[in-house]
């Protein structure tokens, strides 16, 4: 059976699962919002201070409104984390019990044109990868977009809007930037992946044929092989470390010149009594708080990137199917007595013109035994593979 990770896998995980996320995503926006509370709080605060009467009480339930604000988002972010998280456990299991039930499904066909570090590497990295995503990425996608809604409408409605726009110029830099950069990473991770699977099948190659490495003095040469492999996997991490490295930095650049804005034309407005001093640190309690989640939109491009590719790599396998499949003309199993024939038999390997073996015909009784002999590639391990299923052989009606 045809097997399609986007339709199905991931679906069918969803379809337990969905409700987890839906309650973890609720928590994660309380969470998100009993945040923003705190610069408005600490903006009346300051303001009461400034009042030649200064209300003690006020003072006392404001700060007591932004304990009650702290622990509370304190208590959903650890729900959402366990939710949401912890959920992302259940993905990476549940991808992994599902990959390994698809390779016991797969020919032995496949498995000689593929090498086993790659295997490995869909089994370890891509899943990793496809978690990753559907867990701290996901998180820091809701939370970051939340934030910045939040924060954004307060600062535009409560302070003013014209200080905001203004400082909020440089997001769309930062947006063009993490759009280019992120498809770098994804495109780099891509390579990485490949890399590591032909580091790791290198090494499962060395210990499986430890014995005749040995036999023929080969050490130093397959250590100078891996040596070239080492390198050409640093090289392709450094690259894509050297590109996702580039995001912080102008984030952080950008936001500079935000908060330059805010000093110079806050400043004023605070001077002309445009806005109060309390709005004014409000103001920038806000703009220091979008600071992290765009910050972190560079790691989240970086994850969610890197699930992408993973995604598809493992979409791919996936989708292979065998071609080794019970036709509705095949015996049932009320037919089978112990009795073995085969008539006319041949049989060419897949990519191959030449017959393995042709016109083999054998009626073996239950209970009897066969001696098949033959010089070295004569067929006879070709047909026990047969026997076995280990191959496809398309029925014939006149066979």
């Amino acid at each position: 059976m045809k097997m399609k990770m986007k339709g199905k896998v991931i679906n069918d995980f969803f379809k337990k699962y969905w409700m987890h996320y839906v309650a973890g995503v609720v928590f994660l926006v309380l969470t998100t919002y009993m945040q923003t509370i705190a610069p408005k709080l600490l903006g009346i605060i300051i303001d009461i201070l400034s009042m030649e009467d200064i209300n003690k009480e006020k003072i006392l339930f404001y700060l007591g409104m932004m304990i009650i604000a702290s622990i509370g988002a304190f208590i959903t972010r650890y729900i959402w984390r366990y939710l949401i998280i912890g959920n992302s456990r259940n993905l990476e299991c549940y991808l992994r019990e599902r990959l390994f039930q698809h390779f016991q499904t797969l020919p032995v066909q496949f498995y000689h044109q593929r090498k086993t570090g790659d295997l490995m590497a869909y089994a370890i990295n891509d899943i990793s990868a496809v978690r990753m995503s559907f867990g701290p990425g996901l998180a820091h996608i809701v939370n970051g977009i939340g934030m910045c809604t939040v924060s954004i409408l307060a600062m535009a409605r409560s302070v003013n809007f014209k200080l905001t726009l203004l400082s909020l110029l440089p997001i769309p830099i930062i947006t063009l930037l993490m759009i280019k950069i992120g498809d770098l990473v994804r495109q780099r991770f891509k390579i990485v992946q490949e890399n590591f699977a032909a580091i790791s099948d290198r090494v499962q190659e060395n210990i499986s044929g430890i014995r005749v490495i040995k036999s023929y003095v080969q050490e130093n040469e397959e250590v100078h092989r891996f040596d070239d492999l080492n390198e050409t996997m640093r090289e392709s991490n450094i690259k894509m470390v050297r590109v996702s490295s580039l995001l912080s930095p102008m984030i952080e650049l950008c936001f500079g010149i935000s908060f330059m804005i805010s000093l110079i034309y806050g400043s004023s407005m605070v001077k002309n009594n445009v806005i109060t001093l309390g709005d004014f640190v409000a103001f920038n309690g806000y703009l220091t708080m979008i600071i992290k989640p765009v910050s972190s939109i560079g790691r989240v491009i970086n994850i969610i990137q890197k699930g992408i590719a993973s995604f598809r790599r493992l979409n791919e396998i996936f989708q292979v199917q065998s071609d080794i499949t019970d036709d509705s003309g095949d015996v049932t199993l009320t037919e089978i007595g112990g009795d073995i024939e085969i008539n006319n038999l041949t049989f060419n390997y897949p990519d191959t013109e030449e017959a393995a073996i042709k016109n083999i015909n054998i009626k073996l009784n239950k209970g009897k035994t066969l001696g098949i002999i033959g010089r070295t590639g004569s067929g006879k391990t070709t047909l026990v593979n047969l026997l076995l299923r280990l191959y496809n052989v398309e029925r014939k009606d006149n066979h």
